[in-house]
């Protein structure tokens, strides 16, 4: 059977970025990537995924997804990344520019049931991550819902210190145990949460990548005076010792009747 041209991407089976983020941030992933391999690798994530992730994973998405066509650069393919790593990398840029969202991680604050008598537990952090162009029915919990989206959700793991991903959905899940900081970056047009319910120091909009600022508004730095412009105090050794106040005195008063001269 010849399928048409039109409707061939419906066979396709990839995932792509969600597009809330810059084009550029996702061209430079992959290097990025790259120097942080060669440096010993991310500082605030865990690339080691949980077990209960992979179990959503499964249940939620096709397997055997190639990568984003920005990981399809020849030369790739021997870093063996994977959709995990990516997503990694995505929230360790996250915590590179919010340390205040790490230190919020590592808090036990209520539940997501606060009606609940529930413990007090380390909040999740979920953003909106990459798409899928081959939904599957999901088998999981009972949502039966197709789903596009893939929204990893990362937790403080204390044994490392690092952020691990925890598990994924269709946008961000509710979970009665735990309360979730849903992230939405400064560049994106949708609407975003209010976390200062769960703390009040998290945004509601965040940064993946440091902000640049535009050259027309980027502060020139200030140059030194030349000395020849700053006023001198005048030098009065020449004079002999008696008549040097006097000399001084002459003066201040010479300079207030310039000024009354010019106020009047």
């Amino acid at each position: 059977m010849v399928v048409p041209f039109e409707q061939a991407w419906l066979l396709l089976k990839a995932y792509d970025f969600y597009g809330d983020l810059t084009p550029d941030y996702y061209k430079t992933l992959p290097d990025r990537m790259i120097r942080l391999i060669e440096e010993g690798g991310m500082e605030h994530v865990s690339v080691r995924p949980t077990q209960h992730y992979l179990d959503r994973k499964r249940h939620r998405y096709h397997p055997d997804q190639d990568l984003p066509h920005q990981f399809q650069r020849r030369g790739l393919g021997q870093y063996g990344f994977t959709i995990e790593a990516i997503m990694a990398m995505m929230a360790n840029d996250l915590i590179e520019n919010h340390p205040e969202l790490k230190e919020v991680l590592s808090q036990k604050l209520p539940p997501g049931d606060q009606n609940s008598d529930l413990p007090h537990s380390q909040p999740s952090v979920a953003f909106n991550a990459l798409t899928t162009d081959m939904p599957k029915v999901d088998s999981s919990e009972k949502q039966m819902g197709l789903g596009t989206v893939m929204t990893p959700h990362f937790i403080m793991d204390k044994k490392t210190g690092k952020l691990a991903l925890a598990t994924v959905g269709h946008r961000p899940l509710t979970d009665r145990r735990r309360q979730t900081i849903k992230v939405t970056p400064t560049t994106s047009l949708e609407s975003a949460y209010d976390n200062t319910d769960i703390h009040e120091s998290l945004p509601e909009r965040f940064d993946f990548l440091e902000r640049q600022v535009p050259a027309e508004m980027q502060q020139e730095p200030e140059q030194a005076v030349p000395q020849s412009l700053i006023p001198q105090e005048k030098d009065y050794s020449h004079l002999p010792e008696a008549f040097r106040e006097m000399a001084r005195a002459r003066d201040e008063a010479n300079k207030m009747l310039k000024a009354l001269e010019t106020l009047m």
